[in-house]
């Protein structure tokens, strides 16, 4: 039997019945003393196919998730208290040169506003890079920021320089979070085929025990019924051609049939 085409899914939903106790696929091969010695194999491959299925995340992911929220959050309360700072004082110094160079600053800061602390973590890395960037060209507004004292020396350009750093931390906790997420798949991926591999090689030696035990049809049905038609059903989605789409009148590429003379 071409076993290798069943789903997953329907591997477990097979071999459930052979599995349970008290049910009569369960009985019928407990009595058949050929069958009896495959059943622990048959339990641990079945046991082996739900355990494949992916998990959750670890214990690291967990801590990512909780140091790049923290991290997040402290980003957010940076961009809007230093872009209050300034607003603040531009308002309180009214149409003069000063408050134009705050201004300035603003969209170098914040050039789409402070929305930018409703996006992703990945986009907060990227602004927070790309605003290192541009305050690399604009040494006007490094200068302002830091004249801008808010707590004894601690200057507004302290801030914007623990923003750079956060949405740096925060772009290396993504790129960790992206390597553990394909670790994951594939450690997944790897599992599942070897619990698909366990399954067919005790399924196959519990249908050939079966066979040496020459149990009469009624019990072959009962026993391998499912399997069978389950096998049947998978052999023709292998083999069914694929269908080519039919040019619809709508398709400018369809060549038209030609027109009965």
């Amino acid at each position: 039997m071409a076993l290798k085409r069943l789903s997953t899914a329907e591997m477990v939903q097979i071999s459930g019945p052979w599995v349970t106790n008290g049910t009569p696929a369960r009985k019928g091969l407990q009595a058949l003393p050929e069958c009896v010695g495959i059943l622990p194999r048959v339990e641990e491959a079945h046991k082996q196919l739900h355990g494949a299925r992916p998990g959750q995340g670890d214990a690291r992911a967990a801590a990512i998730s909780a140091e790049a929220a923290e991290i997040d959050a402290r980003h957010d309360a940076v961009v809007r208290g230093v872009d209050l700072v300034l607003d603040g004082i531009a308002l309180l110094l009214g149409e003069g040169g000063r408050a134009r160079e705050i201004d300035a600053a603003r969209s170098i800061l914040t050039p789409e506003g402070v929305s930018i602390i409703s996006t992703s973590y990945r986009n907060e890395a990227g602004a927070a890079a790309l605003l290192a960037s541009r305050l690399g060209r604009a040494p006007d507004v490094t200068k302002l920021l830091a004249s801008i004292v808010v707590d004894k020396k601690t200057t507004l350009a302290s801030f914007v320089n623990e923003r750079i750093a956060l949405g740096e931390r925060l772009g290396e906790l993504e790129d960790e979070r992206a390597q553990l997420r394909l670790a994951a798949t594939e450690s997944s991926a790897v599992a599942n085929v070897n619990a698909r591999n366990a399954w067919i090689r005790a399924v196959n030696a519990l249908i050939a025990n079966a066979e040496l035990a020459g149990i009469p049809p009624e019990q072959d049905a009962m026993l391998f019924g499912a399997l069978r038609e389950a096998k049947t059903k998978a052999n023709r989605r292998g083999k069914a051609p694929a269908v080519e789409p039919t040019p619809g009148a709508a398709d400018p590429n369809a060549i038209p049939s030609p027109i009965p003379s």
